[in-house]
């Protein structure tokens, strides 16, 4: 993964999230914590598996310490606090998949944003019309 797209993809995700956390705390605030923990959810998710695929596609020696620590914390602790969370009622599913969908929607809306660049740079094409 390129660290730039990562990285800017998890800033533009903080701020809509954050915005979308504000606008769903004025209807209430599980709706809205619900919302934040989804938009959190997903940064900490992508952000492990980010680190997961660094330390296992790497030219240096492999540090299996290291890769089973990302390990336990993806898959053990990030989502056994899921379904904690879910289990026992501390966070809306509808809301909190709504945060968590806020990671998808960025990195949809800069590939595509990408593609069209590179489209009107391959073509030649301008926005305007002559």
């Amino acid at each position: 993964m390129n660290d730039r797209l990562v990285k800017s993809s998890i800033n533009a995700t903080f701020v809509v999230g954050g915005l979308l956390t504000v606008y769903f705390l004025t209807i209430g605030w599980q709706e809205g914590l619900s919302v934040a923990g989804g938009v959190l959810f997903s940064l900490a998710n992508l952000y492990f598996l980010w680190k997961l695929i660094q330390e296992v596609i790497t030219t240096e020696e492999k540090s299996k310490s290291n890769i089973a620590g990302v390990v336990f914390l993806k898959f053990i602790v990030l989502w056994g606090a899921l379904i904690a969370a879910m289990a026992y009622g501390w966070a809306s599913p509808v809301h909190f998949a709504i945060g968590f969908t806020v990671l998808l929607a960025v990195l949809a809306l800069k590939g595509f944003g990408r593609w069209i660049v590179y489209y009107f740079n391959m073509t030649g094409k301008t926005t305007e019309e002559d």
